[in-house]
């Protein structure tokens, strides 16, 4: 079985405002994640990339890969989006290693797909949960054996939020500051953290922190104890820590121990 406790989410937004736009929130979680934008105008950022999407474009997440969507109208936005585990093996690593694929060029495979969203309120959710999935994951099998050399078109943020993210990911077992970061590129820290705020939507600190968090709960359920996690994943005592898990997970970090789902 390639996808593992899967979720499936179909959104047709209409009459986008500007709070709705907000609620397409900046984030990370630790499972995988299939985005498929359907219908509008948008951008999606992924770290420092930025994706200008197409109908039917097809965005793979990485677990603990910052990403959003960049409403660019207020036109009809729609998109549908799978998270899920994995099983552990190389031919699922292999499958989901793209990071785009344009289902424009599975005309078949499209085809099925869009006659299932057309018709969606004629399956049973598990009915339609199932076919979608396969869909999706013949579209995986065939880009895997036929068009694994395609790359896509993107453009990558500022150099300096670029270079950060590259720094935070080498140091995300340390503690990191602001003035770490910007001493690492150079560059004066306010104004660092403004364009990495601009590009991100996010303070750089409270960035490193939920990658640093999302880390530690990975470790915790792997079966390391929470009191020898926080100073590997940069926190300098066990009370913040302990605040700050609570705080992004709503649990506490004893409660995951050994607890490692996919």
């Amino acid at each position: 079985m390639l996808f593992t406790a899967l979720r499936l989410h179909f959104l047709t937004n209409y009459n986008l405002t500007q709070r709705d736009t907000e609620s397409f929130y900046k984030h990370f979680h630790d499972d995988y994640e299939i985005y498929v934008f359907l219908k509008g105008e948008a951008e999606y950022i992924v770290e420092d990339r930025v994706y200008s999407l197409r109908p039917y474009n097809l965005l793979i997440l990485k677990p603990r890969r910052y990403h959003f969507a960049v409403i660019k109208s207020k036109d009809v936005y729609s998109r549908l989006i799978m998270n899920f585990g994995i099983e552990e093996d190389e031919r699922t690593k292999r499958l989901l290693e793209p990071d785009f694929i344009d289902l424009n060029s599975y005309p078949e495979s499209l085809a099925l797909l869009k006659e299932v969203l057309h018709n969606h309120g004629k399956f049973p959710k598990e009915d339609f949960n199932e076919i979608i999935a396969n869909t999706i994951k013949s579209v995986l099998i065939l880009h895997n054996n036929l068009h694994s050399d395609l790359h896509p078109q993107y453009m990558t943020l500022n150099p300096y939020v670029r270079r950060a993210l590259l720094y935070i990911d080498e140091n995300i077992h340390s503690r990191i500051t602001l003035k770490n970061i910007a001493e690492a590129q150079n560059i004066n820290p306010q104004y660092f953290a403004r364009i990495f705020k601009q590009a991100l939507g996010e303070s750089p600190i409270s960035y490193v922190r939920k990658k640093q968090l999302l880390l530690a709960r990975d470790m915790i359920e792997a079966g390391e104890y929470p009191t020898q996690v926080y100073y590997k994943c940069g926190f300098s005592d066990y009370s913040s820590f302990y605040r700050a898990y609570k705080g992004f997970f709503k649990n506490s970090p004893g409660n995951n121990k050994g607890k490692r789902v996919l």
